[in-house]
This record gives structure tokens, sequence and C-alpha cells, in this order.
């Protein structure tokens, strides 16, 4: 099991408190040592970050970021249901159910916990509508009180109101459905006065079977500020060329989106403990 404060309180802690044996294979991630636990102890549910994530008989549950689609198909050959949650330590979440629609897995969608709420605004604080892009806010019991020692930095992001801010930037559907895009201060890349939420292209070419992972960062340019680079590492043996990998995401982005830049990499890319990219 690995996990970020959010998957302790929900992986580790719950289980315990509702009757459920917890296991806890160590300090840091070890295939083996999870595998022989998994089966050993006979496991049926597991909580950890998407780049450690290993299949259970039953239920799988990853957080942390996004999962790859390479990873989500080779996973469900050995697992009955491969859930994501998506969440943080202030206390507020989102989860999927094996009873979602494949395409809100697949997406993937969140729907919020019973009893809390959530909306989605523009720079303006506005609630934008329906499928629009725009910041994260989350009200509800679970959330924190404060930031230990930090006033400033608690009513920068938690209002008089109760509303969190979470940072983060995602849509929401008719139905009442989060999608997760990315950190609003660290991943916008702002092209010709244009602002991009890279996800959306790191989604698409996240599907080419040659890609095993991907990370679209902005970088200079003189004539539009920013310009859209996609670092790309190749599942091994795979070969496909910068022109097919950008003539394989028109018409699934828009033209701005196309990156102009590709850069192979060969190495995976730098994670923080709980699994999440820590540079871009």
């Amino acid at each position: 099991m690995s996990f970020g404060t959010e998957g302790a309180q929900v992986g580790a802690l719950m289980p315990m408190i509702k009757g459920s044996t917890t296991i806890i294979t160590g300090p840091t991630f070890d295939a083996q040592l999870m595998a022989n636990a998994i089966h050993k102890e006979r496991c049926v549910h597991g909580n950890t970050v998407v780049d450690n994530w290993m299949c259970f008989s039953c239920t799988g549950t990853a957080g942390g970021s996004i999962i790859p689609h390479s990873l989500r198909q080779r996973a469900t050959k050995f697992t009955k249901h491969l859930l994501l949650e998506y969440g943080g330590t202030e206390g507020f979440r989102f989860r999927q159910s094996p009873k979602d629609p494949l395409e809100i897995l697949h997406r993937p969608g969140y729907f919020p916990f019973d009893g809390s709420e959530v909306k989605i605004i523009g720079d303006d604080g506005q609630v934008l509508p329906i499928n629009e892009i725009g910041e994260i806010c989350f009200r509800g019991s679970s959330l924190f009180l404060y930031y230990w020692g930090e006033e400033e930095k608690t009513k920068a992001a938690k209002k008089p109101n109760g509303w969190y801010h979470t940072g983060d930037l995602g849509t929401m559907d008719e139905n009442g459905y989060l999608q997760f895009i990315g950190r609003k201060a660290e991943r916008i890349i702002i092209k010709g006065g244009t602002n991009i939420a890279p996800g959306n292209l790191e989604k698409v070419l996240d599907k080419h079977p040659a890609v095993s992972n991907v990370m679209v960062v902005g970088v200079p340019d003189g004539r539009t500020y920013e310009e859209v680079c996609a670092c790309i590492r190749l599942h091994h043996s795979s070969k496909v060329t910068s022109d097919e990998l950008k003539e394989f995401c028109r018409g699934k982005v828009s033209d701005l989106l196309v990156p102009k830049y590709i850069l192979f990499v060969k190495d995976a890319f730098p994670t923080s403990e709980s699994g999440k990219v820590s540079n871009y």
C-alpha cells in the first residue's frame, strides 16, 4: 500500500474503524513484497498511487495522478474493477463507482460524496456553465478547519462561507460528474493570449499505442509568449515520429493545442513520494 494523506485516511484508517483488516506492506513501495502480501492475506481491495498500482482480484483504487490509458487496459485483465479517486489532504474527496458508465470511468469522471457541494468558477468568481473549464471549489463537513500556523494561507484558500478553493482546474457535466484537468497555477500554458490546459492534450497522446507516458508543458516563445511542448516516453521498442504524433492529435484537440514541439525522453518523469510528477 502506498499513498498520501488522503489515501491513508481512506485506505488505512477507515477499514480499521469499520472492522476490516488493513495491511501496510512497508514504508516504501516494493512490488514483490506487495504481491506476496496480496496473495498471502487474500486482499480484496487496495489503495495506492497510480505509478505503483498493482492488481487485486476484486477492486483496486488509485490516486495521485491521472491513470494512463495503457495501464488501465493492462490492469483490467487482472482485476474486476479499477477505480480512481481525486481529493486532497484538506478533506475534499471525489470517487468513482463500479456502477458508473464506462465512458465516465475511462474519461475519467468523479462524483462527490454525499453531503458535499462542488462548483466550477471562473477568474471572476462566478459559477461557470456546464463543461467549461474553471477552478474546482468544494464545501462540506469533511473540510479542514485551517492550516496550522498559516493564517494568511487559510484565508486565501478557505472563504468565510465555507468554500475551499482547490487550485485545481476541472469541468462538470450535466450529470454532476467532475473531470480533473490540472493545476491552475502550475499547468496553464498561455499561447497568444489564450489559456490552455495541457491535461486535454495529455489524455489524447496517452491513447497512442506507442506512448507510455506523456507530460505537456509550455516553453517560451518570442511571438506567442508560450508554445506547446509534449514530453513523451515511448513503450520499449516502440517507434513513432514527431510528425506522426502531431497528426494523431489533429481533429482530437483544437489547433492551438497541437504541440509545436515533441521531446522524446528515455527516463521516467520525476515524482514526489506520493507518486505525483514533481517537476514540469
